[in-house]
């Protein structure tokens, strides 16, 4: 067995620790000419053992983002967990991918700098700077085109960092995010990190590691921070909570039970509208994801609820609402939800990268038909709500369009897949469709901006 190869199973025999059977959720894995053809559109060589890893697995299966007949192979009385703690071992379809979500939006950046830099010189306009944890050898500007993601989670990720500053290792790995403290090095390379990670960490140490059980629809899972280095996180106990501010503890435990009670009334909504008993597990997980993200009534109210329970999790005082910028309430209040609207009508799941064929864009479509037809029809929207969203994903529809570009089937489930990201540019909320080319990994990009204040 090679050095990688020891050290996978290692990793494998760590989670077993767990109570994980990781092993099945590995995907078979990829030639030397799917990497190279990544390489040849990234412009740099991937480190060898990143490399070798991909050889032995492409990326794992995610119960929530996969499909259905691939998930059978997984023991469903056993719970899901990432291969890197927190983080899901991503494919490199969709490793590349984020690859290029990652260099649009540096890109983007790069630009809108330069064009307020020229127009504006006695006001010059800097990258942002990241914090870095002390001591480690990472570029503080942040991501660049020579890091490349292999594992992530939601907004977080890890990438191999091909540039390190003095005293670092090309093929590093970086953890960096929307919610990560500061930029780390959490390992020297791919090979180390999951060496180190089975060697340091203990299954039995308090706090490391976060369980949660299955409830039919979602699946026990545990995950756990995969850095050694640093100090297990301590929840605040409800007891703390309720001493900060009892009416924001108050607040969640009632957020809870109302996202539970719409779930289970839309599910009995739909046996009375007559959805084919054999859709509506999948219509469920789904549903269940988009009530908690976009509840169909975002609130100054809840917003200011949301950001302080956030607070008092974190062990920081709540603040009052006239403590609250105006403008956080009201970006949260309006684009948050508009944005997740977006990412529904596009894919049906926000968090996943999916081909977008004419069968995908129906399903999402028809399950915002039956969730949005439920809002009106329960009361938690009102005629003149419904009319807005529909206004505003008929302005989607025109954006999203694959079939007009897609007219052949044969091109649909074979040489192209089709990626979109949703951002917010001033009032507009940005879609940017970028085409894939499966073969030789050349991207084509287009975005458009909706105006969503002409919707108010």
């Amino acid at each position: 067995m090679s050095e990688l190869e020891v050290a996978l199973a290692a990793l494998v025999a760590f989670h077993t620790k767990l109570g994980v059977d990781i092993e099945p959720t590995l995907l078979p894995p990829v030639d030397e000419a799917k990497i190279q053809a990544v390489e040849s559109q990234i412009g740099f060589r991937l480190p060898d053992d990143l490399r070798d890893l991909y050889k032995i697995a492409n990326g794992q299966l995610n119960p929530y983002d996969d499909e259905q007949e691939l998930l059978k192979r997984l023991d469903s009385e056993k719970p899901w967990a990432p291969l890197f703690g927190f983080y899901e071992f991503l494919t490199i379809d969709r490793a590349f991918a984020e690859y290029q979500f990652l260099l649009d939006m540096y890109e983007d950046e790069k630009e809108r700098n330069e064009k307020h830099n020229n127009t504006n010189p006695a006001k010059t306009r800097h990258p942002n700077i990241s914090d870095v944890r002390d001591g480690d050898p990472v570029d503080p500007l942040g991501w660049n085109p020579k890091w490349f993601p292999f594992a992530h989670s939601n907004a977080d990720i890890y990438s191999i960092d091909m540039t390190p500053t003095y005293g670092g290792s090309p093929g590093q790995v970086v953890e960096h995010g929307a919610d990560v403290a500061h930029l780390s090095v959490v390992a020297s390379s791919v090979l180390d990190l999951m060496e180190q990670a089975a060697l340091r960490l203990d299954p039995e140490e308090q706090n490391r590691y976060q369980r949660s059980d299955g409830d039919g629809d979602f699946r026990a899972t545990v995950y756990f921070d995969l850095d050694w280095r640093n100090e297990p996180y301590e929840a605040q106990t409800e007891e703390f909570a309720a001493q900060q501010a009892p009416e924001y503890e108050a607040w969640i435990v009632e957020r809870q039970q109302i996202d539970k009670d719409r779930h289970a009334e839309f599910l009995a909504w739909l046996v009375q509208e007559g959805v084919a008993e054999e859709d509506i597990p999948e219509i469920s997980i789904w549903a269940q994801i988009q009530l908690s993200l976009a509840p169909p009534n975002i609130t100054p109210e809840y917003v200011q609820n949301a950001l302080n329970a956030t607070a008092i999790a974190r062990g920081e005082p709540a603040l009052s609402r006239e403590m609250l910028p105006h403008s956080q309430l009201e970006k949260y209040e309006w684009y948050n939800y508009y944005k997740q609207l977006a990412w529904a009508a596009l894919r049906g799941n926000s968090r996943s990268y999916v081909k977008i064929s004419n069968d995908t864009e129906s399903v999402a479509s028809d399950r915002l038909d039956l969730l949005h037809r439920f809002y009106l029809e329960s009361g938690a929207w009102t005629k003149k709500q419904y009319r807005v969203v529909m206004s505003l994903r008929a302005e989607i529809d025109k954006v999203v369009q694959p079939a007009k570009v897609q007219k052949d089937a044969k091109e649909i489930a074979g040489a192209s897949a089709y990626f979109y990201s949703v951002g917010q540019v001033g009032n507009a909320i940005e879609i940017c469709q970028s085409r894939v080319d499966e073969e030789t990994y050349k991207v084509e990009k287009v975005c458009t901006q909706i105006d969503v204040e002409k919707f108010r």
